[in-house]
């Protein structure tokens, strides 16, 4: 396998069928347009031979910026990496050089490994399991876990999700949001990749809104994983583990308002994570655990 690029035609290439980016940033383009007239292209795009429509010969694997940013700089020829792949595997070396890049929005990477896991499922015949998919990319289960998430998130945060990277916990926190609140927190993010949001800002706006309604966490008793996976054993993988969760006080509830309510799903949804990842028989450090405990923590103005 040879990775010496050789010079191609900038006509002679088109974009993949399986670009994982749904937008492109026109003041990103122009700004590496400008780099690539002045220094050059330092890192090759990839590409596959392909029977199309002429003069088109190949098909870009990845590196689409860069392409585009060499023709708007007026280069007619590129160095680029050229492998003989199908489908399949352009679709995963795609996805992967864009993860590895942490180039693409949340909602993107999201699709994009969602898309390769059916097309997996569709290739092999049969899903193949998160782990599996979590092998073949390099990432850790709770990353999967997460991505998977963000496809799950309401309609009014999903144009979020598309224009920001890096932006997950601040959704997944405000989608146990509502009323008010919710709008102020959407209103801090803008739909160009913009303006956001940060974590600690994001917790800050919903502890102080939980302050002013009077919302308290009697106690939290984090999930024993040693003893739920060893029930989870006992019982078979098919059944899921009983959840510990979260108790609060009879005073609480009944002062219940509209944040509190707000409140207890952002401690559901917080422990949905590690609930569902247990009940499949995969294991959750301890660790995240105490993670969710602190989220909750704050979420309900504890700390």
């Amino acid at each position: 396998m040879s990775l010496t690029p050789r010079l191609i035609e900038t006509n002679e290439i088109c974009e993949s069928r399986f670009q994982p980016r749904s937008r492109y940033s026109n003041e990103n383009i122009n700004a590496l347009a400008a780099d690539i007239a002045e220094h050059g292209i330092m890192q090759p795009p990839w590409v596959r031979p392909i029977k199309g429509k002429a003069p088109v010969k190949f098909e870009l694997i990845f590196g689409h910026r860069r392409w585009k940013a060499a023709v708007q700089a007026g280069y007619a020829q590129i160095p680029a990496v050229v492998r003989e792949v199908d489908d399949l595997e352009s679709r995963r070396l795609a996805v992967i050089e864009n993860l590895d890049n942490e180039s693409l929005s949340d909602w993107d990477e999201a699709r994009a490994v969602n898309d390769l896991w059916l097309a997996f499922n569709e290739a092999e015949g049969a899903e193949i399991s998160q782990t599996e998919l979590c092998r073949r990319l390099g990432r850790a289960p709770q990353w999967l876990i997460n991505r998977r998430r963000v496809l799950d998130l309401p309609a009014d945060l999903a144009p979020i999700a598309a224009a920001h990277s890096g932006v997950m916990t601040q959704l997944f926190d405000i989608a146990a949001t509502k009323g008010e609140l919710r709008k102020r927190l959407i209103a801090g993010f803008d739909t160009e990749g913009k303006r956001r949001l940060s974590v600690k800002a994001v917790r800050a706006i919903i502890a102080e809104e939980h302050e002013r309604a009077g919302v308290v966490l009697a106690s939290y008793t984090p999930p024993d994983t040693h003893s739920q996976r060893r029930q989870t054993q006992a019982r078979g993988h098919g059944t899921a583990p009983q959840s510990r969760g979260v108790t609060v006080t009879g005073s609480t509830v009944r002062e219940a308002t509209d944040s509190a309510a707000a409140a207890a799903r952002a401690m559901l949804y917080s422990l949905d994570t590690a609930e569902r990842w247990l009940a499949a028989g995969g294991k959750v450090p301890r660790a995240e655990l105490l993670q969710v405990q602190r989220r909750v923590s704050v979420l309900l103005g504890g700390e």
